[in-house]
């Protein structure tokens, strides 16, 4: 824990000096000797204890210090910080009136440094005076570092000895994983079990090691050895299989011999007793990879018995490593609600499971719905306490921080970030991502990777080590791909948070601490915060989240005009309806979302925000941006878009214009810095504006004319970076002249265009990194499958109105589309058959087929779909739904055992971004 705290730290003065270089002149040598001290710091942690759990109290009192003087060396950057950008948005008279105010600000800064070094190099030096030096220090250190294997050995290999009837929900997953290890195919193999930490891959991977099958196929050669997560070395582990397999195998070891031996003598010894056996090897809890497996894959040797590795992890690149040799992973799922039902009843009664009658069930189960929402909650309060001070506690708790403690800095203070967000909460990549560069956890831009794409890592790595949960709604046909955190994982994130002082959740009306109410973040997750906090405790805040829609009478100018070092505000779906303008003197503000509130207008002198990176205001009423937009030289990411539905009396989507994009004003051309422009409605020379921004990754450009194709042409050639093009034509006759254009970026990976398009444009065929692909109102006229089925990465196809309907009474997919897995084909009045060739959609797990009046049957060739998991149908011919009825059943029509699904209602199915920032 106390390691993990000096890196926080590090990390603190890293990001600060990393992001303010280009203002700190004169004290970022100050800043860097203070990085050293506090890195001498977290060497000297890592000797005294590798886990950071057997510190004297005197080395805690040090860290406590080390940590404080992280933040205040933090707050008294972004306290000059705040004087800079102030000293910017002042007219060239005040700038000339004040030049002596700001050198005092400058000399202000550089002594303040100046003292928290100082102070620093006093505090360690006193802690030095008071640890008593014992010489056998570095013995107790390497003890303790032993007690904690120990005990992590143990607990895993507790599971061994656990009941099969005392089990829950694996049944299933026992049954998948015997019949790999059992299973006739002669070549040695690799099994990898994953999932996060306590999820119960050990418990299952146990159940299957003792099973009677195994011990049969697998005649005394099978061992079980638990690898420590940061203590074990390649010679341990090897010892531990001769070791182990000599006592399985019952023969005689001479145990002082065998501790003599080297690696070498190891690998040998392992590769003669296991030549000609078949055996079975569980590698418990593995943490890194590349180095274990090139010695195992040497020592375990590859004979032609059926031979079998398995191991378990919580890093899903580790799961997913290249082992050379037939591999399978499998994925640990969370209980279902019978499983954990009867998982709780089994612990309530033990002794006599019997008690767990129907009626107790049924009371139990009706309790629970009538606790109220402050109950659960001071349930969920308590769990925390329990898993901070209870004993009994302390292994799931030392579980989970094993998880926390293995991150690299910049990966903790991203993983803490998401304690912000309540239980539950659906986590979009691209609001991490923004987020996360605004609070200056992101590294700078690379020659090789900007910040948004590195910020995609550290989400994508945070999932492969189960700290995050892929989300996706199942009510939902295409839709951006959410996050969420295990329950548990939460807990350990709120209570580090808690810890470190890195962000306060205000969840109820409780008084706060006198200890707690430093504040840097602030997340509101309940009402009443009136009198919570002092105006000097509000003064440091740098980020604040509002969630809750009553705590907007607390959003107000009083509040604001002692929140100057804010860099992070987020007010998404409040209903407030405009901005105070003490708002606009947060110099220091980096990240504004605004998503889903009821304000209609920006204020002109938000172009006093010179330090703004993130402006979101999708959802909103803005539909016009003020002139001081273009002042805004640090703004990556402009998201303004919002959508508008009507329907027509069979609820079909009707309107054309669904997509609302918001005016800019003139001298766009200035935001050099933008990688994200949605959407912007085109008026007079926006375009040309718009080309001089080479930078851009994402751009969606709405009210597009015919008159605009030369200017327009000229901007896809210049976007050399661009990943996501999204053209919106003004009208339903209004034709998108893009056939001139020479070259496209080789990086574009999705297209929506919507409006008429004479042809396909030749340029199609040079896409070869796209993914999504969307065609609306297109009312092309000539086949243009046969121009987009070879296209090699296409996943997402969706075709809205995109072809002239007497022209194709027929669609018929002939071949390719190799990778495609979902494909949406919407509005075509006249079509009457879909044929599918065998071979072609290989991948297709969703086909959904909308507002199609005129088809007859269900696709003909669907039985060629191996991989179909969902058939959707809405808005079909009623005698098509009958005949499906009669022919594949009443109440559940089934087709090469996929569901049909027909649908009624309403459903946006068109709204499609594909994954992205948004």
């Amino acid at each position: 824990m106390e390691n993990a705290i000096v890196e926080l730290s590090v990390g603190k003065i890293v990001s600060v000096v990393e992001n303010q270089v280009s203002i700190l002149i004169g004290v970022r040598d100050e800043l860097e000797d203070i990085k050293i001290e506090l890195q001498y710091m977290q060497s000297f942690i890592r000797d005294a204890d590798g886990k950071g759990e057997n510190l004297r109290e005197v080395e805690k009192t040090r860290l406590k210090i080390v940590r404080d003087t992280g933040y205040e060396i933090v707050d008294v950057i972004d306290n000059f910080t705040y004087h800079v950008n102030r000293y910017k948005s002042w007219n060239k008279f005040y700038k000339a009136f004040y030049v002596p105010k700001a050198l005092m600000e400058r000399r202000t800064l550089a002594g303040a440094v100046q003292n928290v070094k100082r102070r620093l190099r006093e505090h360690v030096e006193m802690s030095r005076r008071y640890v008593m030096d014992h010489g056998d220090g570095a013995t107790t250190s390497s003890r303790n570092d032993t007690n904690s294997v120990i005990r992590s050995i143990s607990v895993g290999e507790l599971a061994l000895h656990h009941r099969d009837e005392d089990l829950v929900g694996v049944e299933d997953a026992k049954r998948d994983l015997l019949d790999v290890l059992l299973n006739e195919e002669r070549e040695r193999s690799v099994v990898s079990v994953v999932g996060m930490g306590g999820s119960g891959k050990t418990t299952l991977v146990a159940s299957v090691f003792r099973s009677h099958a195994v011990k049969k196929h697998f005649d005394r050669c099978h061992v079980w050895v638990t690898v420590s997560q940061t203590n074990y070395t390649i010679e341990s582990i090897l010892r531990s299989l001769v070791k182990e397999f000599y006592k399985v195998g019952r023969k005689e070891f001479d145990a002082r011999e065998l501790n003599r031996m080297d690696c070498r003598e190891l690998v040998e010894t392992l590769v003669d007793y296991l030549q000609r056996r078949r055996y079975l090897v569980v590698l418990d809890d593995v943490w890194e990879i590349d180095d274990l497996w090139t010695k195992m894959k040497v020592a375990l040797p590859a004979n032609a018995f059926g031979s079998r590795i398995m191991l378990t992890t919580r890093k899903e690149d580790i799961a997913s490593f290249s082992f050379e040799v037939r591999s399978q992973t499998h994925k640990m799922k969370l209980l279902q609600e019978n499983e954990a039902w009867e998982l709780f009843w089994k612990k309530a009664f033990p002794h006599s499971p019997d008690q767990c009658s129907p009626e107790l069930e049924l009371i139990a189960r009706r309790l629970i719905k009538k606790l109220e929402f402050e109950e659960w909650r001071r349930t969920l309060d308590y769990l925390t306490w329990e898993l901070s001070n209870n004993p009994r506690l302390t292994v799931l708790k030392s579980i989970l921080w094993l998880s926390f403690y293995e991150l690299p800095y910049r990966l903790k203070q991203c993983f803490l970030c998401c304690s912000i967000f309540s239980e539950d909460y659906v986590l979009r990549k691209g609001r991490l991502i923004r987020l996360w560069i605004a609070e200056g956890f992101v590294e700078q831009d690379t020659g090789m990777m900007t910040q948004e794409e590195m910020a995609g890592r550290y989400v994508m790595e945070l999932v492969r080590r189960c700290m995050l949960q892929v989300f996706i709604p199942t009510d939902s046909f295409y839709v951006t791909q959410g996050f969420k955190m295990h329950d548990l994982v939460r807990e350990l994130a709120v209570s580090v948070s808690k810890d470190e002082k890195f962000c306060t959740i205000h969840d109820g009306p409780e008084e706060v601490p006198e200890q707690e109410r430093r504040l840097y973040r602030l997340a509101i997750q309940a009402n009443h915060m009136e009198g919570a906090y002092k105006e000097e405790d509000m003064a440091k805040i740098c980020s604040l989240f509002v969630f809750e829609n009553d705590t907007v009478t607390s959003f107000s100018p009083t509040l604001l005009s002692n929140l100057k070092l804010l860099k992070v505000l987020d007010l998404m779906d409040l209903p407030i309806i405009r901005l105070p303008n003490e708002l606009m003197k947060c110099y220091n503000l980096r990240y504004l979302n605004l998503t889903g509130t009821l304000i209609e207008k920006l204020p002109s002198s938000i172009g006093n925000l010179r330090d703004l990176q993130t402006l979101d205001i999708r959802h909103t009423k803005v539909r016009v941006l003020p002139s001081g937009i273009v002042k805004l030289k640090k703004l990556r990411h402009l998201i303004t878009y919002s959508f508008s539905f009507s329907y027509d009396e069979d609820g079909f989507l009707s309107n054309f214009k669904s997509l609302n994009g918001t005016r800019a004003p003139s001298g766009m051309c200035k935001l050099k810095s933008s990688r994200v422009l949605e959407s912007i409605e085109v008026a007079n020379d926006t375009i040309k504006q718009l080309s001089c921004l080479t930078q851009l990754r994402r751009i969606d450009l709405t009210n597009v004319k015919e008159d605009n194709g030369k200017d327009l042409c000229i901007l896809i050639e210049r976007m050399k970076k661009i990943e996501h093009l999204s053209l919106h034509a003004s009208s339903e006759d209004e034709v998108l002249k893009i056939d001139a254009v020479s070259s496209v970026s080789p990086l574009l990976k999705s297209l929506i265009l919507v409006g008429k398009l004479e042809r396909l444009p030749g340029w199609f065929s040079s896409l070869q990194c796209l993914t999504n692909l969307s065609l609306r109102w297109s009312r092309l006229s000539v086949d243009f499958l046969p121009r987009i089925c070879t296209l090699p990465n296409l996943m997402d196809l969706q075709l809205i109105n995109a072809c002239e309907g007497a022209n194709f009474p027929r669609l018929h997919f002939q071949s390719g589309f190799k990778k495609l897995k979902g494909l949406l084909l919407n509005n075509f009045p006249r079509l009457e058959e879909i044929v599918i060739e065998k071979g072609v959609m290989p991948e297709l797990r969703v086909m959904n087929i909308v507002h199609c009046m005129s088809l007859r049957r269900i696709p003909n060739g669907i039985e060629h779909l191996s991989h179909l998991q969902e058939f959707y149908l809405q808005n079909v011919r009623n005698d098509l739904v009958e005949r499906i009825r009669n022919e594949h059943g009443e109440d559940r029509p089934m087709v090469q055992h996929v569901p049909i699904i027909i649908h009624y209602h309403k459903i946006p199915n068109f709204l499609w971004f594909p994954e992205s920032l948004s």
